[in-house]
Order: structure tokens, then sequence, then C-alpha cells
């Protein structure tokens, strides 16, 4: 199977960053007297729902090339070493930094192994979703459920059939609202834990799963993306009218149906003529830059901000906004120019494709 490249997807992953990096800024500030501010802040909730699509599109990309590479003989040891090679070195620097370095610059008490921890083996998620104390880069929780997801979803890949992948796929799905229920049952929180939210990965892989058995498509267009704006426009009523009331139904479906919003947007993106707005709009230099450097502004974003904040915080929402980001910009650029690319390039001799090559999911 040949892998088609999509540079369009590297443009998503841009957006995706962006949305978190808002909603992270957002969060810090606090209600005004201006009501324009307060509706940035209180949309910014929409943000939060990048992560959602950096799992759809982690999920696609994944299983795309684990299909694309089933016959190879050394499928178990390319993929994990590749991924190890991408993933592992940013996330032990980023947690090194917010660990050790960033208590000495600020002059705070370093962060004790005992709290520390779970972020060295991935399991942040699970402490934090069942309320356990530990100290770390919070946002570190998407990283530890896409590890997860790294590590036993190859060997669903090898050894299921097509036919069986799409079956167990539904059940995963269907797994991750029930984990939901249970959990909001239990008065848990159902974003970070990794079996309520791995629906937005296996919905992904349904669409590396169509790209294979269907290929791309030539007709119906037009039905997807007015199944794209149908969802779209429900979830937006349900925010507007429910948003914030942890309503418990909601909390069970809202997941899939924000990860089966940014399928049908992955679907568009990916299966149909490129000489249209969004495509071009996708490939635009400031996007495709922002995708390449995604992974390094997501690990950096939270103390850059915290940094900035503390040194250079002024009265002004935009100032402080423009401030932050591109603090993150230029460490992040840094970062993926003086380190990352190193191990970029050892990654790319167990690729097995040009296409995978450039590919770097996050």
């Amino acid at each position: 199977m040949t892998l088609r490249y999509h540079k369009e997807l590297d443009g998503v992953r841009g957006i995706a960053a962006l949305m978190v990096m808002y909603f992270h800024f957002c969060e810090g500030v606090r209600a005004t007297k201006d009501g324009l501010i307060n509706f940035l802040v209180k949309t910014s909730v929409f943000g939060q729902t990048g992560v959602i699509l950096f799992f759809v599109l982690s999920g696609f990309l994944i299983t795309r090339i684990l299909l694309a590479s089933k016959e190879n003989r050394n499928f178990f040891k390319s993929f994990y070493i590749r991924r190890s090679l991408r993933i592992f070195p940013l996330y032990y620097v980023g947690l090194c930094i917010y660990i050790f370095v960033a208590p000495l610059i600020a002059n705070t008490t370093t962060v004790s192994l005992k709290l520390s921890w779970p972020y060295w083996i991935y399991l942040q998620n699970y402490c934090m979703t069942f309320r356990l104390p530990i100290t770390g880069p919070p946002h570190y929780w998407s990283l530890a459920v896409e590890e997860h997801f790294y590590l036993f979803w190859p060997l669903l890949v090898y050894y299921l059939s097509t036919a069986k992948l799409l079956k167990t796929i539904y059940a995963l799905i269907i797994t991750a609202i029930i984990v939901r229920i249970i959990l909001t049952y239990k008065g848990f929180n159902v974003f970070y834990f990794t079996f309520s939210t791995m629906d937005a990965l296996a919905i992904g892989a349904i669409l590396a799963i169509k790209e294979k058995t269907v290929g791309k498509a030539s007709k119906g267009n037009n039905a997807y993306t007015i199944t794209l704006f149908l969802i779209f426009v429900a979830l937006t009523i349900l925010w507007l009218f429910a948003g914030g009331k942890g309503i418990f139904v909601i909390q069970a479906i809202k997941g899939t149906l924000i990860a089966t919003v940014y399928y049908f947007l992955l679907l568009i993106v990916t299966n149909f003529n490129r000489n249209n707005i969004l495509n071009h709009f996708l490939i635009t230099k400031p996007l495709l830059f922002t995708g390449k450097i995604s992974y390094g502004l997501y690990v950096y974003h939270i103390i850059c901000y915290s940094f900035y904040l503390k040194y250079f915080n002024s009265s002004y929402f935009l100032f402080n906004l423009l401030g932050c980001f591109i603090s993150s910009y230029i460490v992040a650029s840094v970062s993926y120019f003086t380190f990352e690319v190193r191990f970029i390039a050892l990654k790319e001799r167990f690729s097995k494709t040009s296409a995978e090559r450039r590919m770097i999911a996050v």
C-alpha cells in the first residue's frame, strides 16, 4: 500500500496546537468588565477540543502507517523505535525542565520523586482521573494517552484482519462511552482516563481503514460537509444551553460527537479536491510551520506562559496573549531545529516510505 502524503494535515496539526494553547492561556484570565474579553475567554473552551483533534489525527496517521507496513518483517521493531525516537527525547527534556530546571530559575521548591514518579512512566493521567497526589506538567496527560495507544495498537493491527480490526474499533468506542458513564456516576473526571478518551483515537483509525479498503472517494463531498455542519451545529447548541452544567448524558457522549466532527473534517481534507478554500488555508506557511513545531509548542507552552506572565505580565489581554504565544514559538523553534531534528533524522532510518518520513505524528 502506497501512502499518499497529505500536506494539509500539518496545517491541521498546527490548528490543534493553537487551539490548546489558546485554551490554556484563557484558563488564567479572570472575568473583567470588558464584554469582548469575557466572550473570548468563554469561547476558548472550544480550544480544549484541540486535544481530541490531536487524538483523531494520530489515530488516522499511525493506523495508516501500520496498515501500510504490515508485511514488513521488522514491523514491531521499526514502529517502536520510530515512535521512541520521536516521542521520548522531547517528552523527558520537557519533564526535566518542568520538574528540575524551572523551580531553580523561579526559586521555588523542586518537585519530589514521590509526587512526580507517574510522569516518568506515563501514568499521570490515571492519577489525575482518580485524584491521586502528583505534581508535574498537567497537560502531559494527553501524551500518556497517546503512549498507551502506541503500545497496544500495533498488536491489534498486526494480528487482526481488517474486518476484525474495524469491529474492535467499534467495541472500543462503545467501551469509552460506558467508561465515561461509570466515571461520571462515580464523580470522576472523564477527560483524562485512557479508556474514556480512546474513542477519539479509534475514530481516527476508521478513516485509515476507509482509505485502505475504499481508496480516495470521488463522490459524497457535499454529504460529508453537510454531516459535519449538522454535528457542529448540534454541539454548539449543547454548549450554549448545557455547557458547564455537568449533565450526565452529555458528559457520556460529547467526546465521541466531537471526535466525529473531526473525523469528517479530516475526511473532507484528505479525500477530495485540494483546490478549495479550506485546503489552501491549511497549507499556508504559518500553519505548516506551526504544525512542524507543534510537539514542542505543546510540551513547552505552559512553562513559557508561566515565566512570561511572571516577569512581563501586563493589564492588557492582547499583549499577554501575543507575548505568551511568541515566547512559546521561539522556544519550540529552537528546540525543533537544534534538538528534535537530530532524533527525527535517526527516526527516518527506520521509515519504510518517503511519505512515512514526512509524517511526524504528535
